[in-house]
């Protein structure tokens, strides 16, 4: 079992890395091929985090020998234009020979009104012959469009070794848990966790917190009240009720 940090609220795309990683060998002995990918997931969401964790898994499990290419992953950013990723994926195709072999992360879905067209065609065979030897992550937002839906099955039908992972956006216990562990990064005790842990829950919902950016800024309002009296950085529960009165006075609410 890996000892590596498991990224929060990502648990189906978190099972397939770790179900791939587990079978390594198989990848080792016989060149076999990780699936290529198309996840749901809405941008800021854990887009960046869910590839960071699958490259450092497979490199840390030997799944992908990465030392074949210096780029251990490409985000590629799209802004839409067919022409753009086309040249990108030439780019790739020129810059490795042909044989880019690690990860390749990228938001197509904007293309998807393109699906049928001439040019569309033509990516396809760009596509097809990168994922004969990369590992590609395609992201689509949580809620897919008809047309997001047809080009979804366009690349299915390009490669037999692509895999649909619906993922769903986070719930306050995941938002609760970023928090903590943001804490604990810290190196900040809590005092009382148990009643902490159930203040929290509130204060997300006042803030409206749905993303790990507002995870983040939840904690560092709560780390401004950090505790130094008795010489161990500590947040005590009265940093709770700071935070949510500040939340309270910047909405018009009133703190409970």
């Amino acid at each position: 079992m890996s000892s590596m940090i498991r990224p929060i609220g990502l648990d189906p795309f978190v099972a397939e890395v770790d179900e791939v990683c587990e079978n390594a060998i198989l990848y080792k002995s016989y060149g076999l091929h990780p699936s290529n990918l198309i996840v749901k997931l809405d941008p800021g969401y854990g887009r960046s985090t869910a590839v960071s964790y699958m490259t450092d898994r497979y490199e840390e499990s030997g799944v992908i020998n990465f030392r074949k290419c210096y780029d251990r992953y490409i985000d590629v950013k799209f802004n839409g234009d067919l022409t753009q990723l086309k040249d990108t994926f030439a780019d790739i195709s020129a810059v490795y020979s042909n044989e880019y072999t690690n990860i390749l992360a990228m938001d197509i879905s904007s293309i998807a009104k393109h699906v049928g067209e001439v040019h569309f065609d033509e990516l396809c065979e760009y596509y097809h012959k990168l994922c004969e030897n990369a590992v590609t992550v395609f992201f689509f937002p949580f809620n897919t469009s008809r047309s997001e839906d047809r080009l979804i099955s366009r690349l299915g039908e390009l490669s037999d070794r692509l895999k649909l992972i619906t993922l769903k956006p986070y719930t306050v216990n995941d938002i609760k848990d970023m928090i903590l562990r943001f804490i604990n990064e810290r190196r900040i005790s809590i005092e009382d966790r148990s009643i902490f842990n159930k203040k929290i829950p509130d204060l997300i919902k006042l803030y409206g917190a749905s993303t790990p950016a507002d995870a983040i800024r939840l904690t560092d309002m709560l780390v401004c009240h950090t505790d130094f009296s008795t010489g161990v950085a500590t947040l005590r529960l009265e940093s709770v009720t700071k935070v949510k009165k500040h939340l309270s006075f910047r909405t018009g609410g009133i703190a409970i």
